[in-house]
């Protein structure tokens, strides 16, 4: 018989957050995953802070191991400001080279550093408008702004 305990979202480890991810019928995962970017995909689909675990799952063999990443880049810690704009609060999807994960927002997260250099030169344009000789609206102005608003916390971080 097996045994389901419950796992707070923040606490679960890899083979847990995978297992519920499945068990919420989520598209399987890439096996170089960050757990932040699995714990942020998870977090968009269930509204909860605890996981269910059913234990008995956990400790059967899957063909799914864990694999150490391809890429040896260090990591950077970085945080993703939330905005006021329409999906502020959201994930937000960062790739380099075909791969690609969900940065949370509103935390502290660990990515490797191209995935913050991809968030540096991430940009979009804003249109100011200037108010003419007579105080009048006139021209609009481009300026360039980042897309996603971040700050570095700490650069090169081991793994």
């Amino acid at each position: 018989m097996s045994k389901t305990k419950m796992v707070l979202l923040a606490d679960a480890t890899m083979p847990e957050l995978r297992h519920f991810a499945e068990a919420l019928c989520m598209p399987e995962s890439p096996k170089n995953i960050l757990i932040e970017t699995l714990r942020a995909k998870i977090a968009a689909q269930w509204d909860k802070d605890e996981i269910f675990i059913v234990e008995e799952d956990l400790d059967q063999p899957t063909a799914e191991s864990e694999a150490p990443s391809e890429d040896d880049s260090p990591f950077d810690i970085i945080f993703i400001e939330k905005t006021e704009e329409v999906g502020g609060t959201e994930p937000v999807w960062v790739s380099v080279n075909g791969r690609g994960q969900w940065i949370p927002r509103g935390e502290e997260v660990q990515v490797r550093h191209p995935y913050t250099h991809v968030l540096e030169n991430a940009v979009r344009t804003v249109y100011d408008q200037e108010p003419d000789a007579k105080g009048l609206p006139g021209e609009m102005v481009p300026r360039e702004v980042k897309a996603y608003p971040f700050r570095v916390i700490q650069l090169g971080k081991a793994a």
